[in-house]
């Protein structure tokens, strides 16, 4: 049985985050779990904070308050692409620490033939929590799971990247995007897909979140002031019309 390099996000003060996780992976022999340690954002010194992420350049592009747990996320993930590059391996599996898998007689399989999936050059990225916006049909993957071709998702639950997709994104070493904005991951030229329904889903009635703020403040909408702002606000406004005249269509569990 070929062994899933799996990278778990932790903070070493969520000790029954860690044991729940514990318990979920050891029920899945073919994963092979490194744990790495979370960056609590709440607790970065400021002068870290200006040297590991680019809150200008945040602010900037998203035109909203920025939270620390937000940055937090971000570096955590950061932390596993770098994992991945220094590995070799052809990809892995990032997993959060309040994940749980659905329960599937076909699941093993399902992770394996995912990996294998990945074995290839070009970037690529499938998550296993089905919330997103999508584009064409989708592909019967393997039993009941389909594969869909993401537009725009939500979410870091749990997912694969391979090495290709790592690389692309540590091209910005000093990071300024939120960890789960899928939609600026597939304009940089990631192929994103996601499975449907759900292989993995998110303890939120169980565990309240460690790294992220569940509300954002929106901010004020402005007329764009460089080009990367205009590129983006035309990115967003093509994707209500899409949307609207159902090119883009809506999934999510």
């Amino acid at each position: 049985m070929k062994k899933i390099k799996t990278y778990v996000i932790n903070l070493p003060k969520d000790v029954a985050r860690r044991q729940n996780m514990e318990k979920v992976t050891g029920q899945i022999p073919c994963l092979d779990v490194e744990w790495v340690q979370a960056v609590y954002g709440k607790e970065l010194p400021e002068e870290e904070i200006e040297r590991r992420f680019d809150r200008k350049k945040y602010q900037t592009v998203y035109r909203r308050l920025l939270f620390s747990g937000e940055i937090g996320c971000t570096l955590s993930h950061y932390e596993c692409y770098k994992r991945i590059v220094r590995s070799k391996e052809q990809a892995a599996l990032i997993l959060e620490d309040d994940v749980d898998f659905v329960q599937d007689t076909c699941l093993e399989t399902l992770l394996q033939k995912s990996k294998d999936f990945m074995n290839r050059d070009e970037p690529l990225v499938i998550l296993l929590h089905g919330a997103f916006s999508y584009t064409g049909k989708p592909v019967r993957f393997y039993d009941r799971y389909s594969l869909y071709r993401i537009y725009d998702a939500m979410f870091t639950t749990g997912y694969f990247i391979n090495q290709s997709a790592a690389r692309l994104i540590l091209q910005e070493a000093c990071p300024f995007q939120v960890a789960d904005d899928w939609f600026y991951y597939r304009r940089r030229g990631i192929r994103i897909f996601s499975f449907y329904p759900s292989v993995a889903i998110q303890l939120w009635d169980v565990f309240e979140s460690s790294l992220k703020e569940s509300e954002r403040s929106k901010g004020r909408i402005r007329i764009p002031r460089s080009v990367f702002e205009f590129k983006l606000s035309c990115a967003k406004i093509l994707a209500l019309i899409l949307n609207k005249f159902g090119v883009v269509r809506q999934l999510g569990k």
